[in-house]
């Protein structure tokens, strides 16, 4: 991602001359991260392989095309169109001669020397890892192939003399190593510059997923209060409350990526940073020595072949130190974000228990008010079936005016322990009412 950022300029480094950005040239665009994953595992599955493919996994291979200063001055002669088709001719001659295919391919015209970068797949046509098959032979080859390109399209530009051929050939050692370090000054300034790019971008982006995640942490919390209060629809608030908590993930769910992110590119940045100084510490020795030695090229071959052996030596010592020191490093920072990811966990899990008690909670209330409804519901079907059932035995039992007269008449069965007791209750009432229409109510 990091990668293509850089390659379309959606990370811009500082060193770039932003006038001449819109000189750049998109000949292919690069396949995303899901994408050329999607395509490794396509390929990998023809070799039936017994294990998954690991999360970390290489899935592409990046490279760069790029000429030395006097071949720079041919290149910019070109048109436009002449260049697009002198960079698509090497890059898909490289992924031929990869066995895979080019993905893509990116003009820059905005640094200070015209280059192209290009991105293939991490696993050839056959499914296996161009980790495995691009060796340090397959990439002087490489070198060949683009020599090869160039020249079958008429530019006067050759492939550069290996260092090895170099020193085969007795050249001066000072100019040698000076090449190799000058290269490395010209990359590691501006790697490190756009991974500390891409490092600000990172904060900033996790930033923003913090305060999402805080909003939608605080309108949960209000969904909760208005649940616990009964204000408002159950329903719309249950689901409100469910939207916020999801929000609440998926932010916690960034950050933690961002997170990582930004430790990845911290290492990085760190070990770039060590390298140059690394470089800068031990290249002046060598080369004061190596200075020397190219003034009297009268000695022995076997003395220089112990030279070599020291100076391989030396370097390899240096290294070892400080890998050692950064593994130790490495291993304290792994250890404090262990210690932060489980208090994290611990977090979340008592923010799981609380919503799982609210859940349980809001079914209860939902379960006591649909009894309510229920219970109301029969009561007032028996009330009006005991008021019918009034009527009716009054109408039968010759009660006049039965439909006024039916809470009497019920009256007289609640209080009822027998049917005679029943039937005498009833004549009685049946008299009282007579009595009092035949005297009228002014007796």
């Amino acid at each position: 991602m990091g990668q293509n950022r850089h390659d379309l300029r959606q990370a811009i480094p500082n060193y770039v001359d932003q006038e001449r950005t819109a000189d750049n040239d998109l000949i292919i665009a690069p396949a995303n991260p899901t994408t050329l994953r999607q395509t490794c595992l396509e390929r990998r599955a023809q070799r039936n392989c017994q294990r998954i493919l690991k999360s970390d996994a290489a899935i592409a291979m990046g490279g760069i095309i790029t000429f030395g200063t006097e071949a720079q001055a041919v290149i910019q002669a070109l048109s436009r169109a002449e260049q697009r088709a002198m960079y698509r001719s090497i890059g898909e001659r490289l992924a031929e001669r990869l066995n895979t295919t080019l993905t893509g391919l990116v003009v820059h015209n905005d640094e200070a020397a015209p280059h192209a970068h290009f991105q293939m797949p991490g696993y050839d046509l056959d499914g296996v890892p161009l980790s495995k098959t691009v060796t340090r032979e397959v990439t002087s080859a490489l070198q060949d192939i683009a020599g090869q390109v160039l020249a079958a399209q008429g530019l006067s530009i050759t492939r550069g003399k290996a260092k090895q051929e170099r020193v085969k050939d007795d050249e001066d050692w000072s100019k040698i190593i000076h090449r190799s370090v000058q290269q490395l000054h010209e990359d590691l300034p501006t790697e490190i510059a756009a991974a500390e790019q891409r490092r600000t971008e990172a904060e900033r982006e996790a930033g923003e997923a913090e305060k999402k995640r805080e909003k939608n942490a605080g309108l949960a919390a209000k969904a909760k209060e208005d649940l616990e209060a009964g204000r408002g629809d159950v329903e719309k608030v249950q689901k409100r409350l469910k939207a916020y908590e999801r929000r609440q993930a998926e932010a916690e769910k960034q950050i933690k990526a961002l997170e990582q992110e930004q430790t990845d590119l911290e290492v990085a940045i760190a070990r770039k940073q060590k390298t140059v100084e690394r470089i800068q510490a031990q290249m002046p020795q060598l080369v004061s020595a190596k200075k020397l030695l190219s003034k009297n090229l009268m000695v022995a071959p076997e003395d220089l072949a112990d030279y070599h052996q020291e100076v391989a030596e030396y370097i390899r010592d240096a290294i070892v130190a400080n890998v050692e020191s950064a593994v130790q490093a490495e291993k304290a920072r792994i250890v404090q974000r262990e210690q932060a990811v489980r208090a994290k966990e611990s977090q979340l899990n008592g923010q799981e228990a609380e919503l799982q008690e609210w859940h349980e909670t809001l079914n209860t209330r939902e379960n006591r008010l649909k009894n309510h409804d229920d219970v109301y519901a029969e009561n007032t079907r028996l009330k009006q079936r005991l008021e019918t059932v009034g009527m009716h035995v009054g109408s039968i039992l010759g009660i006049q005016n039965a439909s006024m007269n039916r809470g009497k008449v019920l009256r007289v069965v609640e209080s009822a322990s027998s049917m005679a007791s029943f039937q005498k209750a009833l004549a009685e009432q049946k008299l009282s009412l007579e009595v009092n229409r035949r005297n009228g109510p002014g007796d």
